[in-house]
């Protein structure tokens, strides 16, 4: 890969890191999907107070996504 100047990239990312990163922005566009439905839901602002009355809807929402996110790790590391 180069540069408009000609000169050669001093960085090159194999294949298998380029699909690796790929499928990491998928996951954080996940996250960050979710996050903005919580705040839209005036249910957890981005600085994370919660507000008291939704303590126990958003403790229950955090059990699952937190059940969901170690059923798809790949190991129990």
């Amino acid at each position: 890969m180069t540069k408009r100047s000609g000169l050669p990239c001093p960085i090159d990312f194999a294949t298998d890191e380029l699909l690796q990163h790929q499928s990491e922005m998928e996951l954080i566009e996940g996250i960050l999907s979710v996050m903005h439905q919580l705040q839209d839901e005036v249910l957890v602002p981005f600085g994370g107070m919660v507000k008291p009355e939704f303590y126990e809807k958003v403790k229950k929402l955090n059990n699952h996504f937190k059940e969901e996110s170690i059923g798809l790790a790949e190991d129990e590391r």
